[in-house]
């Protein structure tokens, strides 16, 4: 479940690329967000390597680069790599709530839950509006046995998901 979470989340720095960077080569970086979309995942990141690689972007049109992939490795299970990434991504654009939702996906799959959690709260500080990212923060407050504080982000999660479909 939680690497859906990670794709359906991943699209809105492909989104953010397209929005910023005018007047950016930002091709690879396109084809592959539309690659990921379509379910090919070594030609989504085959794309974005080469926009990273190749392109000549700003500091935030690399940081969605970077957190684009680095999303897709985490998803489809090479943590390491995708870290590495989010980190990056992170260092770039430390208000990159996609890199900082990655990253806390990453920690998780670690097992390091306290710094799953920071990532996790640092994305909601940023994107407070998105039901992923508090699905994963209780996923983490459940593992670090905060069942409390796990229950109230599944109800918020769960209300906003019902309010969702009634509207």
């Amino acid at each position: 479940m939680k690497r859906l979470l990670v794709a359906a989340f991943l699209m809105m720095p492909v989104v953010g690329i397209d929005s910023v960077a005018m007047a950016e080569d930002v091709t690879m970086c396109s084809a592959g967000g539309e690659a990921w979309r379509a379910g090919d995942v070594q030609t989504a990141i085959d794309a974005f390597t080469m926009c990273i690689d190749e392109g000549d972007l700003s500091d935030t049109t690399m940081s969605a680069a970077l957190s684009s992939r680095g999303n897709i490795l985490v998803a489809v299970g090479a943590t390491q790599h995708g870290l590495e990434d989010l980190n990056s991504a992170l260092q770039l654009d430390p208000v990159n709530a996609a890199a900082a939702y990655g990253r806390g996906n990453a920690r998780f799959d670690q097992g390091d839950m306290v710094g799953a959690l920071e990532d996790y709260n640092l994305a909601l500080g940023l994107q407070p509006d998105l039901p992923p990212l508090y699905l994963a923060r209780a996923d983490t407050f459940s593992a670090l046995g905060r069942h409390a504080e796990a229950l109230a982000d599944y109800d918020r999660v769960l209300l906003t998901t019902l309010s969702t479909r009634s509207q």
